[in-house]
């Protein structure tokens, strides 16, 4: 959500395409929305943990895949400078979608638009036509260390 940031304060048009996160409104969205170039859009429903998503994978594999079809859109479509599909990865690692067709789209982009995919678990198929890899990873949280729950402007 950093780069969402920093384009849109460039002047730079963004679609932010949110998968299996359909009832969670963090803050970070809700400060993207305030952008007039940020549009935000989410496929599939959320949940705290992946656990429970991936029980509901039959329901979110046909949200997942309108949203790779509207990701196709967003990304030919020459309204976008900046598309991020936010939590693809894992929809790829919990086969929700399909890692070729997520490989053909982006060989096929418009070479004037930055795409970027999050989630963990990025499958070695993305990893091999990607620009950019980078891996985030926890240390420690207070939540495990000290039962501490979520906080709004914190971890949402």
């Amino acid at each position: 959500m950093g780069l969402a940031l920093r384009a849109a304060g460039h002047g730079l048009n963004v679609c932010v395409i949110r998968f299996l996160k359909e009832r969670s409104r963090p803050g970070e969205v809700l400060a993207l929305e305030k952008f007039p170039n940020v549009k935000v859009f989410s496929f599939g429903y959320s949940d705290l943990t992946p656990e429970k998503a991936a029980l509901r994978r039959e329901d979110n594999r046909a949200k997942v895949r309108r949203g790779l079809e509207f990701a196709r859109r967003a990304i030919g479509g020459g309204e976008f400078d900046v598309v991020i599909l936010d939590e693809l990865n894992f929809a790829l690692h919990y086969d929700m979608a399909d890692v070729g067709e997520v490989v053909e789209m982006l060989k096929s982009k418009p070479q004037n638009v930055e795409v970027v995919i999050t989630g963990r678990n990025a499958p070695q198929e993305l990893i091999e036509v990607a620009d950019l890899v980078t891996e985030f990873r926890e240390i420690k949280h207070p939540y495990h260390s000290k039962g501490i729950g979520r906080r709004a402007g914190i971890e949402y």
